[in-house]
């Protein structure tokens, strides 16, 4: 079969995909079209197709045809309602991936912008317990706080910091961080998610803790005690005050955020 033979088969599929595509792709919403795969392929020949005929001089039967069905269905319309059904199918496409829900991480990146070095307060914040002496007790992880913090590890370096009045306190707060897989065993080194064990400190006083806050230099600290984030509103370049109704500190600093919980700051939807 010559090379002559060969492309001109080649013409008369490509004309009979135009003849039948480009009536559907005109009249087609954009929702109803996927741009991929073989229907892709076929719509992109067909456009290139149709461009390269608009400047040859048609045959004899395509004249004929062209007579009886009028301009619209000339080489050039058909080329023309093509691009628009593309540039239509192109805009649906962007404006799905611009509402699609965002990531967890991607939210944190977004409100930490600029932020490197977290400390975080655990009592009342991670810890439904709010008060240092309650943790000799229990130590209950709030759970939609584990996902935030977790994500929080892989974005930025974080430090815990758990105020306690005991080693019983501790051993407690210890024990949750293990089960929580937010602290990893003592020589293990942490993975995606989880922070190493000489990241996790304690104290036993708001001023211990407040001294820890300082010595670390975090772009940002996460606290529930009203009388830290005050103090350390000279010294920090952003705070977090989570807090059971969400108000602000009064008489606070422009640098004082507040919040009712880690997931209402950052979001478990979009």
């Amino acid at each position: 079969m010559g090379e002559s033979v060969v492309l001109k088969l080649v013409r008369e599929v490509l004309h009979a995909l135009g003849t039948r595509l480009a009536p559907y792709v005109e009249t087609a919403s954009p929702s109803t079209i996927k741009w991929s795969g073989i229907f892709g392929v076929a719509a992109f020949f067909v456009a290139v197709y149709t461009f390269r005929r608009g400047g040859r001089k048609p045959s004899p039967e395509a004249a004929d045809l062209s007579d009886r069905d009028g301009p619209a269905s000339s080489s050039s319309g058909a080329s023309f309602h093509v691009t628009q059904a593309v540039q239509r199918a192109s805009a649906s496409s962007l404006q799905k991936s611009t509402s699609t829900p965002s990531t967890l991480s991607q939210r944190i990146r977004r409100r930490l912008k600029g932020v490197h070095k977290v400390t975080c307060s655990l009592s009342g914040v991670l810890f439904e317990e709010g008060a240092a002496d309650a943790l000799s007790t229990s130590a209950t992880a709030r759970p939609a706080a584990v996902e935030i913090i977790q994500a929080l590890i892989g974005i930025c370096d974080v430090y815990f910091i758990t105020q306690v009045t005991d080693d019983r306190g501790e051993e407690k707060a210890h024990e949750a961080l293990l089960k929580a897989n937010l602290v990893g065993p003592e020589g293990v080194v942490a993975g995606k998610g989880i922070l190493a064990s000489h990241k996790s400190l304690y104290c036993t006083t708001h001023v211990g803790c407040t001294a820890i806050v300082r010595q670390l230099e975090p772009d940002l600290h996460i606290e529930s005690s009203v009388e830290i984030v005050k103090e350390l509103s000279r010294f920090v370049p952003r705070l977090l005050h989570v807090n059971a109704s969400g108000a602000i500190v009064p008489d606070g600093a422009a640098n004082i955020s507040a919040t009712t919980g880690l997931d209402a700051f950052f979001g478990t939807t979009a």
